[in-house]
């Protein structure tokens, strides 16, 4: 399942390079701002960096934004989080827990095609945890925008054992999901989708215009359509900063083009 108003906000759009870029010499970095549309209103999102140390004998600490391994592993979470006794829900406490293990993880994306080392998992619920997320939506009477919510892509991290969570990939944890995805829970107010083609879609580009379909188009038939503008994707995605708009076309194309192909 997905909730649209999580879904829409741009937390995964950080590549290796950027992520450099943004880096100094000392590994840090300021947090980042991007500004966006949802339901043709202004909103603003600032990520700061989770400080990871990408190796257990590294004695500093790097900036790391979340990018595509962490939203393949957000994926998996939810997905593991609807296995039985895996995942439980409290409305009235407001949280959704799920239990999971590295090795979960690691079968539910490689089952996907979307394999992860347990490195790789380790680090990007570490940064999923630790890097700091505010929304802010713009108020046009005022004309500035106000903060509407401060938190992380995972509020909590459970860590049953710092020795077992490095070396053993099948000891249990459990992590509280999204308070987004937990509203989105109380309220009903959330769309079921075919997750196994969401992850059979090689771009990232592609994996959003599904999940946008899917809210968007909710009457489908032959003799009905759903109409979207480039410049909607340009301002709502965060995706689409090639060097050109010709760039940017070819690669909103290249999605559709795959999202053909995988019948969607």
């Amino acid at each position: 399942d997905t909730a649209e108003l999580w879904e829409s906000i741009p937390k995964y759009i950080f590549t290796a390079k950027q992520v450099e870029k943004l880096r100094t010499k000392d590994g840090l970095a300021q947090e980042f701002s991007w500004t966006y549309f949802y339901n043709n209103e202004e909103f603003k999102v600032s990520i700061q960096p989770a400080l990871i140390k990408l190796n257990e004998d590294d004695e500093k600490s790097v900036a790391c934004f979340p990018g595509v391994t962490e939203e393949l592993v957000e994926e998996a979470l939810k997905k593991i989080f609807t296995y039985n006794k895996l995942g439980s829900h409290d409305p009235d406490k407001h949280e959704s827990l799920v239990k999971f293990s590295l090795y979960m993880i690691s079968k539910e994306l490689k089952n996907r095609g979307r394999t992860r080392s347990l490195d790789q998992i380790k680090q990007a619920l570490q940064v999923m945890n630790k890097c700091a997320i505010t929304l802010y939506k713009k108020d046009l009477n005022k004309k500035k925008f106000s903060t509407i919510w401060q938190g992380h892509i995972l509020e909590t991290l459970f860590i049953q054992n710092r020795e077992d969570y490095t070396e053993d990939s099948s000891s249990l944890h459990c992590a509280k999901l999204s308070t987004f995805i937990t509203h989105s829970i109380n309220t009903l107010d959330y769309r079921q989708f075919n997750y196994d083609r969401l992850m059979e879609c090689d771009e990232q580009l592609s994996r959003w215009l599904y999940k946008k379909l899917i809210h968007r188009y909710k009457h489908a038939a032959i003799n009905n359509d759903y109409h979207f503008t480039f410049s909607s994707v340009v301002q709502e995605s965060a995706l689409l900063q090639q060097t050109s708009d010709r760039h940017n076309r070819q690669k909103l194309h290249e999605a559709l083009e795959e999202l053909i192909k995988k019948k969607v």
